[in-house]
């Protein structure tokens, strides 16, 4: 993905050649400022800028307001920088929308660049996720630092964001997989990658990820390696695409349907024969029902 990238517009707009200086702002760019448009009410990028930078707008004589740095964060063409002598994007939204720096800068936007975060940072992140997955995560404060020190998280915290079904659930679970490799701890990665997988059927419907999620998971795929133990001293980082462990378990589920059905329909056959049997007229006799 890295390098010169096209970028395919929706139909009758220009299609924007544009290098692309990482998986992290292609992605970033897409779904923050796909949420911002959804949280400002506003159905595009256009009116979106209209509203909060409106002095960028352009009218070429003919009436027509155009913008083009809003596109360039929806489509992916560009992601918001602090520059000297003008408004940094982020700062202007939270000031109108409060809660969209959080799309704009969360850690796993670093993660999806395949970045080593340090366990602060990831922590940090986790903390900023809001209060109903922090309530799953953090336990009592630390007596020491005074915040809420994180649990041990295991099987019933991953069913829990699971079924959550949030994308704030979902940037859980790959901050996880990024602690799980901060930590070398090989039970919390399994016990993520199980959630993650778990997730994707809800992640996926979300207004704010549909567009764009098959290349969210594919740069989550290839930013989060499975570990392959080939001794207990040494390991591989093996890539391992989640739309084919998908079609694995969907084959897998499709199998097991099957052989219910099967064995279901040779349960009624042998009920049918028994009933049968029972009711053949015995020898010396006609068979009579109970009373």
């Amino acid at each position: 993905m890295e390098g010169e990238q096209s970028v395919v517009a929706p139909a009758g707009e220009a299609v924007w050649p544009r290098p692309v200086a990482n998986r992290r702002d292609y992605s970033a760019g897409h779904i923050s400022e796909d949420a911002l448009v959804l949280r400002s009410g506003h159905d595009s990028a256009h009116k979106l800028e209209l509203e909060l930078e409106p002095q960028l707008s352009q009218d070429k004589g003919d009436g027509i307001r155009r913008t083009v740095k809003y596109r360039g964060y929806e489509i992916g063409r560009r992601v918001p920088q602090r520059e000297a002598g003008s408004k940094y994007a982020v700062d202007v939204a939270e000031a109108r929308y409060p809660g969209s720096r959080w799309y704009f800068e969360t850690p796993m936007w670093a993660v999806l660049n395949g970045e080593k975060l340090s366990i602060n940072v990831i922590d940090r992140g986790l903390r900023e996720l809001g209060s109903a997955v922090s309530v799953v995560l953090e336990g009592p404060p630390s007596t020491w630092s005074g915040e809420p020190r994180f649990k041990d998280v295991d099987a019933h915290h991953a069913d829990i964001l699971v079924e959550m079904g949030t994308f704030e659930a979902f940037v859980a679970v790959v901050l996880l997989l990024a602690k799980s490799e901060a930590i070398g701890l090989p039970e919390l990665r399994e016990l993520m990658f199980n959630a993650y997988y778990a997730l994707l059927p809800k992640i996926e419907q979300l207004e704010l990820v549909k567009p764009f999620a098959e290349e969210l998971f594919r740069f989550v795929d290839l930013s989060c390696k499975h570990w392959v133990f080939v001794t207990t001293q040494s390991r591989m980082d093996v890539i391992i695409f989640s739309d084919e462990v998908r079609r694995q378990v969907a084959a897998k589920e499709a199998e097991q349907r099957a052989a219910e059905a099967s064995t279901g329909a040779q349960a009624s056959d042998s009920d049918h024969a028994s009933a049968s049997e029972a009711d053949r007229p015995t020898e010396g006799g006609t068979a009579s029902p109970d009373v």
